[in-house]
């Protein structure tokens, strides 16, 4: 997984899919920095675990916040 920041335009978020030795595809994802109101590092708990991963907060035409998740940072159990 991949997060490029492309200064002044915004951040594009690029996922590849491998099923070794194939590379099956990947999906990209390009936010536009007038979107962008924060990024931050969130963390979830999930039964007995701690998932920490980076999420960037957007805001569509209508004002509305949305969630991005770039991908996990870490996992703790």
């Amino acid at each position: 997984e991949t997060l490029s920041i492309i200064p002044f335009h915004g951040i594009q978020l690029t996922t590849c899919y491998h099923y070794l030795p194939f590379r099956l595809g990947n999906n990209r994802q390009f936010i536009p920095y007038s979107r962008i109101r924060d990024v931050v590092i969130n963390e979830t708990l999930s039964c007995w675990n701690v998932k920490f991963y980076l999420a960037i907060i957007t805001s569509s035409h209508n004002h509305q916040p949305a969630l991005h998740i770039a991908f996990p940072v870490g996992q703790y159990y």
